[in-house]
């Protein structure tokens, strides 16, 4: 992703939404640093992040979350 990212052109007014999916115990093991990452090299490209948003894999609420990902992103 952060080769994908770096290799792309201006993002000016483009609004980005943002997930990723991990095996962490907790995001802040590894998640919430690539949704940082990843959100810096989208403003370097001068886009807006909208949301960002950090889905534990193994977390039992994660049909739930799958379903607000969709719910959220789609209303843009």
């Amino acid at each position: 992703m952060k080769a994908y990212l770096k290799q792309l052109g201006s993002l000016q007014g483009k609004k980005i939404n943002l997930f990723i999916t991990h095996h962490f115990r907790f995001a802040f093991l590894g998640g919430n640093q690539a949704l940082k990452q990843m959100r810096k090299l989208v403003e370097e490209k001068e886009g807006q992040v909208d949301q960002m948003i950090s889905m534990n894999w193994k977390a039992k609420d994660r049909e739930e979350v799958i379903r607000k990902v969709i719910s959220e992103y789609s209303k843009n």
